[in-house]
């Protein structure tokens, strides 16, 4: 081939090159196009999460069935989150009340300065909103009382992954907190009129009506099973958690009165450990 020639052939095959980067780019750009209208369509007919709402969610249960889910009734219930609530505060706890009340804002209200609210109002349409209070409570109620996390999970509509991150919160800084629920048992035991109230609550108690006379506490240990402790965390009798049961545990120490009220508890015993050298303790 001439020299000629491949200086007319040159800009011709330059065109077609470019030509062929166009129509793929076209290409690229329409395909692009068509996956996000599609997207957006799909974003459209998505129907947002829907919160559980707890004060229908407890009117649909009777008393009854109430107290075999939770393990207390619904009175005691509301006075555990009232308790909760005078301890960590209403905006820690976010109670359905609180959400809809002092957070709710209409999806149109540009007046809506507070943070707070926008942020309320980013969550009700994104993820169904915020979870309350009241929620996070039961959820773990239903946990320690044997129940399934992947079920607990649908039935108060909350993701899977984070079902145990609310029962550990609400273990660490609700249950577990001596201002919700304090055990002054030692206090107790110097307290010679609490302890003639309790006694004379079990001299009353029962069918028989004063079987028991002088009884200052019910007490009783529980072995809880936990995981194998590891001496990277500092534990160097890792084998005297391993119960008689035939699991890794903690020896729980736990004294009642006769409403079931609990006056001390302990948790600083080894599975291995009998009652009464834990109660010692």
């Amino acid at each position: 081939m001439s020299n000629n020639q491949i200086k007319i052939l040159a800009p011709i095959l330059f065109v077609l090159s470019s030509l062929q980067v166009y129509l793929a780019l076209t290409k690229f750009c329409l395909q692009h196009l068509c996956k996000c209208e599609e997207m957006s369509r799909i974003a459209k007919e998505r129907h947002p999460r829907r919160r559980l709402l707890w004060k229908q969610f407890r009117d649909s249960l009777s008393d009854r069935i109430f107290r075999r889910m939770f393990r207390m009734s619904k009175e005691c219930f509301e006075k555990l989150t009232q308790d909760i609530i005078n301890a960590v505060g209403e905006e820690e706890f976010k109670s359905e009340e609180y959400l809809n009340t002092k957070l709710h804002v209409e999806r149109d209200d540009v007046s809506a300065s507070n943070k707070r609210k926008r942020m309320f109002h980013a969550h009700s349409y994104t993820s169904g909103g915020y979870i309350c209070g009241e929620v996070k409570l039961a959820l773990t109620l239903r946990l320690l009382s044997g129940a399934s996390y992947l079920d607990v999970a649908i039935i108060y509509c909350c993701g899977y992954t984070y079902t145990y991150e609310i029962f550990h919160d609400t273990l660490q800084k609700w249950i577990n907190n001596d201002d919700v629920i304090p055990y002054a048992g030692l206090k107790y035991l110097d307290d010679f009129v609490k302890m003639k109230e309790v006694a004379k609550g079990f001299s009353q108690t029962g069918s028989h009506n004063g079987i028991i006379a002088g009884c200052i506490g019910a007490i009783d240990g529980w072995l809880v099973k936990i995981r194998c402790p590891k001496t990277s965390d500092g534990f160097k009798n890792i084998t005297g958690f391993y119960c008689r049961k035939g699991f890794y545990a903690v020896n729980v120490q736990a004294i009642v009165n006769y409403n079931k009220e609990v006056l001390f508890r302990s948790i600083m015993c080894r599975g291995s450990e009998h009652n009464s050298s834990a109660f010692k303790r």
